[in-house]
């Protein structure tokens, strides 16, 4: 971002923001809120991609900023996400709400509540999508779940979680603890609706690769699943 748009970007304040997406009328405007929020959470996101090894000590610089906009902004969008919005008005609330996310990630070290509260929230919103018969953008959901949950770094009793694993292939399941039944609902949910979505999409090439690596995986998965 030039130094100028930067500028530009800080004079808005969140209120101003959150205001315009709740206003959304048409898909121009749906395309200006979403640059508008992009922009103002440039650091969060930047740290989100960033692969640090440990985010806490920058959720912590970032969380006086931005946890209350980001929390809004989750939770708003995802209100907007429902059958009396048009295709492409769903679709941005839909990126609203991925934004909302993906912060989120970032700043869960700073916040109170579980560990894994971001992948509960994608999971709602991975519901969301298949009930509303969004296959594709719920494989996408549903696939981001999956392997932030295969993440090699993910620990359900802390609240360091690296992020940057989110995109990567999917990882062998971390052995199940039968003391977090929740988080074994999360991984049924992700790979139940993963598989519903494609079935109902009539599938694409690139999901079909994506269901061969859990079914490789199914040893690991059945014992989430008992």
């Amino acid at each position: 971002m030039t130094r100028q748009k930067r500028q530009q970007t800080e004079g808005v304040s969140s209120k101003v923001l959150l205001d315009n997406m709740a206003s959304i009328a048409d898909e121009s405007a749906a395309k200006r809120s979403i640059v508008s929020v992009r922009e103002y959470l440039e650091p969060v996101l930047t740290a989100a991609r960033s692969q640090q090894e440990n985010l806490t000590a920058c959720s912590q610089r970032l969380a006086k900023s931005y946890s209350s906009f980001v929390v809004h902004l989750l939770r708003a969008s995802m209100v907007e996400v429902n059958s009396d919005q048009t295709p492409a008005l769903r679709a941005a609330y839909v990126e609203l709400a991925s934004l909302g996310l993906e912060g989120l990630s970032v700043l869960r070290g700073s916040l109170k509540g579980r560990p894994y509260e971001v992948e509960v929230q994608r999971y709602m919103l991975l519901r969301k999508l298949v009930s509303l018969a969004c296959y594709p953008q719920a494989v996408q959901q549903a696939w981001l779940l999956y392997t932030a949950l295969c993440c090699h770094s993910w620990q359900p009793d802390s609240q360091a979680f690296t992020t940057h694993c989110m995109n990567s292939a999917a990882q062998p399941l971390p052995k199940p603890d039968t003391n977090n039944i929740e988080i074994g609902s999360l991984v049924a949910g992700a790979v139940l609706n993963m598989l519903l979505s494609i079935v109902e999409q009539s599938s694409i090439q690139s999901d079909l690769y994506k269901v061969m690596s859990i079914v490789c995986d199914y040893d690991s998965i059945m014992n989430w699943l008992r």
